[in-house]
C-alpha cells in the first residue's frame, strides 16, 4: 500500500506532471549543475523557492537547505492512511537540497519525503520519488539554473579599492550575504531586495 504515495503526486513543490521523467540524472533523483555561480546565490535561491512555496526552511548550511510544508486536503488524509494511522502526526511534506561546489560549477542534487509521527514517538517517512514528484522538483530546479544563467552576463563589475575590481558574482554573493545576516525583514521586502540583487 505505501508504494501508492508517490501516485498521489503529493509533492512538497507544484510543478508540471506527467507520466515519466522528464530527465535522466545521475542518482536518480531531481538534480541541477550550474557553472560560474557561488554556493550561496544558489543557497539564496532554494530559499526563495522554499519561501514561494509556502514552506518553512526547517534548517540550512553552506551545503545544505531543507524546508517542510504541511499536507492537506485530500492528500494529506491519504498519506497520513499509508503513512502513518489515526493516531500519528497530520503528515508534512519535505524537501532536502544538497549543494556542493565541483570546479567552477555548483551541483544541486534534492531528496523529496512524507514524514509523520506515529503515537509513541518513532518517525515514518517515505520517500516521493514518482515521475511526478520528479518532474515537479526538477522543472523548478530548471528554472532556478536558467534564472542564475541568465544574469552571469548582466550583473555589474564592481571596482574595489583593494583589488582593483571584484567580479559579478563575487559582488552578488556579498550582496546575498548581507541580506541573508539582516533580520526583521518581512517576505516582501526579502523578495524585492533579493530579486534587486539578482537583476530580475
Amino acid at each position: 500500500m505505501r508504494a501508492a504515495i508517490p501516485l498521489l503526486a503529493v509533492t512538497l513543490l507544484a510543478g508540471c506532471a506527467t507520466g515519466k521523467k522528464m530527465e535522466n540524472t545521475a542518482s536518480g533523483r531531481p538534480e541541477v549543475t550550474i557553472h560560474g555561480v557561488t554556493q550561496e546565490a544558489v543557497q539564496a535561491e532554494i530559499f526563495s523557492l522554499c519561501n514561494s512555496s509556502a514552506a518553512v526552511v526547517r534548517s540550512s548550511s553552506a551545503n545544505e537547505v531543507v524546508c517542510g510544508k504541511p499536507m492537506e486536503g485530500g492528500s494529506a488524509i491519504a498519506a497520513q492512511l499509508l503513512v502513518g494511522n489515526s493516531y500519528s502526526t497530520p503528515p508534512v511534506a519535505m524537501a532536502r537540497f544538497t549543494i556542493w561546489k565541483a570546479g567552477q560549477d555548483v551541483r544541486v542534487s534534492a531528496y523529496q519525503w512524507v514524514e509523520t509521527q506515529m503515537a509513541m514517538g518513532q518517525m515514518r517517512t517515505v520517500e516521493l520519488n514518482s515521475p511526478q514528484a520528479f518532474n515537479a522538483l526538477q522543472s523548478k530546479l530548471n528554472d532556478i539554473k536558467s534564472r542564475l544563467d541568465s544574469t552571469q552576463a548582466s550583473a555589474p563589475v564592481v571596482q574595489s579599492h583593494a583589488t582593483g575590481q571584484i567580479s559579478k558574482e563575487q559582488w552578488r554573493s556579498q550582496q546575498l550575504q548581507q541580506l541573508q545576516s539582516e533580520t526583521g525583514l518581512s517576505y516582501e521586502e526579502y523578495q524585492r531586495r533579493y530579486r534587486q540583487i539578482m537583476g530580475q
